[in-house]
């Protein structure tokens, strides 16, 4: 079956454990205000399948969007420790999934400059959970994953 993303998800969430930046760091938007300085969700945004083998080769490639969202308190002081250290984490994080093409499970590799169609970015705004704002940096992560998919005619 096409759009397994559990691997796809759990790789991600394993290699933003392993950074160091994001002690709390969970699959899926959180439902309550985290404790910690920074704190990372991850969640599909995305699945697609770009492209099936000729000639009797098993599995498909598919191109899976994940998103990467840190979140930082707004009213944290100094006020632009925020933008720094946002910046910061989200830079590492970033590098740090280009220089790991091998994520594991299925990951074949990171689509850095979106070949197929959408590239690693970073996109800053602000959010509300539970009646705290946080400034946030949504990281798009396409990820070329192989897809163990039998077709038959």
């Amino acid at each position: 079956m096409p759009f397994q993303i559990k691997g796809t998800l759990q790789a991600i969430q394993s290699h933003l454990a392993k950074s160091g930046y994001c002690r709390t760091n969970q699959i899926g938007e959180p439902k309550q205000a985290s404790k910690e300085r920074i704190a990372a969700a991850v969640f599909n945004r995305s699945a697609r399948v770009i492209r099936v083998p000729l000639g009797g080769s098993p599995g498909t490639e598919e191109l899976h969007i994940i998103n990467v969202r840190l979140y930082m308190n707004m009213m944290d002081q100094p006020q632009e420790q925020i933008e720094f250290l946002l910046n910061e984490a989200a830079s590492s994080i970033t590098e740090d999934l280009m220089a790991d093409f091998d994520l594991g499970a299925t990951v074949r590799h990171v689509d850095v400059g979106g070949i197929y169609g959408q590239p690693l970015e970073v996109v800053y705004g602000y959010l509300e959970l539970s009646g705290v704002m946080y400034r946030v940096a949504d990281l798009t992560v396409p990820l070329v994953v192989d897809n163990n998919v039998t077709l038959a005619a």
